[in-house]
C-alpha cells in the first residue's frame, strides 16, 4: 500500500515538472519570437498625441515608445523636432515595423508588404510609371514638402529601413550618435539632404564632405548631400553597393579606392549623370571614353552612357552586372567590342529598368566570333535588334538559341 501511495506521488510530481518545463518552454520561444520581430513585441493598441504642430501614432513597451506614425497638421510645420518622450517614456524606434529594424533580413519582404509607408505614411501609387511617379495621400506629401529640417532625439536606437522614403530633396536631417541601425542598409541615400549630422561622434560612421562613411573611413556608403561636385574622401578603400550618389554631375575617385562593388539586386546603385575620374596613380582602376574599368581583370565596372549610346571600350574582356554612368531613360544602343569574350545576360535589362515605354535596343557586335553569354535572365527583349558582322548571323543565332529562343520572332537581326 506504502509502495502505491509513493508511486502515486512521484507520477504526480513528474506530470507537475512537465507541465512546468512546457510552460517555460513556451514561455521562452514566445519570448525569443519578440526578440526576433521587434513588431510583435509592439501588439498594444496604437494610440496617438499631438506634440507641437505634428500628431504622433506610437506604441509602448517596458523598452519605451515606438513611433509608428508622424502626420504634419496645417500648422508651421518647417521644424521636425521629433519628441524625445511621449507618454512619459522614452522614444527608442521610428518605423512601421516592416523594414526590419535591424536589417538582417535582406530579401526586401518590406518593399512587397502592402501595409508599408514610411514614417509619414506616403506611399507610392502602384500605378505609377518613372514618367509620373505619385506619392499617396498627396495632401500628406505635400505638407511634408513644408518641412525644412527634421531633427531625431537621442533617445532614438533604431529606425526602419526606408524612414524617410518618398520625402522631397534639400532638408536638413539631424542624427542622434548612439544609432544602433545599419544606416548603410537604411536608405538614407535615396533622398539628397541638404546637410545631414550626428549630434555626437557615431561609433560606426561619421559623415565626411557629404559621404556617408564608416568610422574608419575605408568604406563609402553613398553620397548624403546636395554636391555638384564631389570627392570620394582620400582614403576611401571601398565604395559600397549600398550607397546612390544622386544630384552630383562631376566625382573624382582617388588612388585608394581599391574596391568598387558591383552593383546590387536591382542594378540601381549607380553614379547617376555624373562624369567619373580616376586617379592616374589608381592601381587597380582606370577610366577609358567615361567608363570604368579594372585594369586587372579587364571587368566592366560602371558604363558610360552618351546621349542614349554605351560605347564599351576596347579594354574590356568581362561584362558583368556594371554600374551605370548618364541618363538612363535615354538608353537605346550598346556597342560591345571584339575584346569582350564574356558577357551576363541581365548586363543589358539593369540598364533599362527605369526607361517607361521601352521601344526596342540595339546591340551591336563587333566581334566574328560569338561572345559567351552567361544564362540566367534573358538579355534580349521584344523589337531589340541585333547586329553582327557579315556573314556571322548564323553562327551567332546557333550559339545563342538558348537565350533568345523564346523571343527569338519578336528580335530583329542585321549584318553590318
Amino acid at each position: 500500500m506504502e509502495r502505491k501511495k509513493g508511486k502515486g506521488i512521484a507520477a504526480i510530481c513528474i506530470a507537475v515538472a512537465a507541465v512546468i518545463c512546457v510552460y517555460n518552454g513556451v514561455s521562452y520561444f514566445q519570448k525569443k519570437q519578440c526578440a526576433d520581430n521587434p513588431y510583435k513585441e509592439y501588439a498594444a493598441k496604437e494610440k496617438s498625441r499631438k506634440a507641437g504642430s505634428f500628431e504622433y501614432t506610437y506604441r509602448t513597451s517596458a523598452e519605451g515608445v515606438w513611433i509608428t506614425k508622424i502626420t504634419p497638421s496645417d500648422e508651421d510645420i518647417s521644424v521636425l523636432k521629433i519628441p524625445s518622450k511621449l507618454a512619459g517614456k522614452k522614444v527608442v524606434r521610428l518605423g512601421n515595423g516592416n523594414g526590419n529594424f535591424k536589417q538582417e533580413d535582406t530579401s526586401d519582404t518590406m518593399w512587397e508588404a502592402e501595409n508599408w509607408s514610411n514614417i509619414f505614411g506616403e506611399k507610392c501609387s502602384e500605378d505609377s510609371t518613372v514618367e509620373n511617379i505619385i506619392i499617396e495621400p498627396k495632401d500628406v506629401y505635400d505638407r511634408v514638402a513644408q518641412i525644412e529640417e527634421i531633427d531625431v532625439p537621442d533617445t532614438v536606437q533604431w529606425i526602419d529601413l526606408g524612414l524617410f522614403a518618398y520625402v522631397q530633396n534639400g532638408k536638413v536631417l539631424r542624427l542622434p550618435a548612439g544609432l544602433k541601425t545599419k544606416l548603410e542598409d537604411a536608405d538614407l541615400t535615396g533622398v539628397t539632404w541638404k546637410e545631414v549630422s550626428f549630434s555626437g561622434e557615431n561609433k560606426n560612421y561619421k559623415i565626411v564632405d557629404g559621404f556617408l562613411c564608416s568610422q574608419d573611413g575605408k568604406t563609402v556608403y553613398g553620397l548624403l548631400e546636395e554636391r555638384e561636385k564631389t570627392t570620394i574622401p582620400d582614403g576611401t578603400e571601398t565604395i559600397s553597393k549600398k550607397g546612390d550618389y544622386f544630384g552630383t554631375k562631376e566625382m573624382q575617385i582617388p588612388a585608394s579606392v581599391t574596391k568598387i562593388e558591383a552593383a546590387g539586386k536591382y542594378g540601381n546603385h549607380n553614379f547617376t549623370e555624373a562624369s567619373v575620374r580616376i586617379a592616374k596613380d589608381n592601381p587597380k582602376y582606370a577610366e577609358k571614353n567615361g567608363s570604368i574599368y579594372d585594369k586587372n581583370s579587364g571587368e566592366l565596372v560602371a558604363a558610360h552612357i552618351d546621349n542614349g549610346v554605351i560605347n564599351i571600350p576596347d579594354t574590356i574582356k568581362r561584362i558583368f552586372c556594371p554600374w551605370y554612368i548618364g541618363d538612363t531613360t535615354t538608353f537605346r544602343k550598346m556597342v560591345i567590342p571584339k575584346s569582350v569574350t564574356f558577357m551576363h545576360t541581365k548586363s543589358g535589362n539593369d540598364v533599362r529598368n527605369n526607361p517607361a515605354g521601352h521601344t526596342g535596343t540595339t546591340y551591336v557586335f563587333e566581334g566574328r566570333t560569338p561572345l559567351h553569354l552567361v544564362s540566367g535572365v534573358c538579355l534580349f527583349e521584344e523589337k531589340d535588334t541585333i547586329v553582327v558582322p557579315k556573314g556571322c548571323k548564323k553562327e551567332y543565332q546557333e550559339k545563342w538559341r538558348g537565350n533568345i529562343s523564346r523571343l527569338h520572332h519578336k528580335i530583329s537581326w542585321e549584318e553590318k
